[in-house]
C-alpha cells in the first residue's frame, strides 16, 4: 500500500514551515513509521539538515542527469539516513542558480518512488508558488498550507488561497506560532481566509531554539506545547487520506 504523502507549503517566509516539516517527519518517523523528508525549498543554507543535525554528502541536484530513467537504485545513493530514527532525508543543494529548483517535470516520478518506498513522505516547498509547487500539491494526499496570525501573513495566505489554491485540491491551512497576544485570533484567521483551520500550533520559543539552534528536533525533547501539538497533528495526517478513501 502506497505510504502517506504531505507537503508543506507557505505564501510568506518566516512562518515556520520548515520547522515544522523536520519535526513532523520526526514524529511520523517516532512513531515507527518509515519515513523521507524532501527538501524542496532550498537556500543558501540546507536548513532542513541542520534542524536534524545531519551532514549530507549528496543532494537530490545529483538525480538531475537521470530524472528520464530515475529508478530507486539511484534515490538509495543520494538519501541521507537520520542515526537516531527511520527518518531519511533527501537534502537540497546549497545556494542559489537553476540548479536550486527541483524540475517540475521529474517531481511526480520522484514521489512515486519515494512513496513506494516510505510509509510517510514529507515535502517542504518553496515560499514562491510556481509549478513545482503546482506539481507537488496535486500529487499529494494532505496539502497543507503554513500561516501566523499577522496581518501580513494572513493577506498572502488569502491571495495564494485565490490564485494557487485553485489548482491544488484540498489544501489545509495550518494556523502556527499562535499566543494569547497574537494580532489575529483564530476565528478571525478563519474568517479573513475563508476556510477552516486544520490545526492551532502554539508560540513556543524554547522548542524552536532546541531545534533551529541545536538541530534536536523538539518533538522528541517534550511531549507538551508545540511538541505535543505536532505529534497529535501527524496522528490526524495519518488517519486523513483513510477517511478520504472511506
Amino acid at each position: 500500500m502506497p505510504g502517506l504523502a504531505v507537503a508543506l507549503s507557505s505564501a510568506k517566509g518566516g512562518v515556520g514551515r520548515s520547522l515544522l516539516a523536520a519535526n513532523l517527519a520526526v514524529a511520523l518517523a517516532v512513531d515507527g513509521r518509515r519515513t523521507v523528508l524532501v527538501d524542496l525549498a532550498p537556500a543558501c543554507e540546507a536548513v532542513l539538515a541542520m534542524y536534524l543535525d545531519l551532514r549530507p554528502e549528496r543532494t537530490w541536484g545529483e538525480l538531475l542527469p537521470v530524472l528520464a530513467e530515475l529508478e530507486g537504485r539511484h534515490l538509495e545513493l543520494v538519501l541521507t539516513p537520520h542515526p537516531g530514527q527511520p527518518l531519511h532525508l533527501l537534502a537540497a543543494p546549497k545556494g542559489g542558480g537553476p540548479r536550486a529548483v527541483f524540475p517540475p517535470e521529474g517531481v511526480a516520478r520522484l514521489l512515486e518512488l519515494m512513496r513506494a518506498r516510505f510509509d510517510a513522505v514529507v515535502v517542504d516547498l518553496p515560499t514562491v508558488a510556481h509549478g513545482l509547487t503546482l506539481e507537488v500539491l496535486k500529487w499529494v494526499d494532505v496539502p497543507l498550507l503554513v500561516v501566523t496570525p499577522d496581518l501580513p501573513a494572513v493577506q498572502n495566505t488569502r491571495c495564494w488561497l485565490e490564485n494557487v489554491g485553485r489548482a491544488a485540491r484540498g489544501v489545509h491551512v495550518l494556523l502556527n506560532q499562535h499566543s494569547r497576544r497574537a494580532p489575529m485570533d483564530p476565528p478571525e484567521v478563519e474568517a479573513y481566509l475563508g476556510v477552516p483551520l486544520l490545526a492551532v500550533l502554539p508560540l513556543d520559543a524554547h522548542a524552536a531554539w532546541q531545534t533551529v539552534g541545536l538541530g534536536w528536533p523538539f518533538v522528541t525533547r517534550s511531549r507538551r506545547g508545540l511538541a505535543a501539538a505536532v505529534r497529535r497533528l501527524a496522528q490526524r495526517l495519518v488517519q486523513m487520506p483513510q477517511a478520504a478513501s472511506s
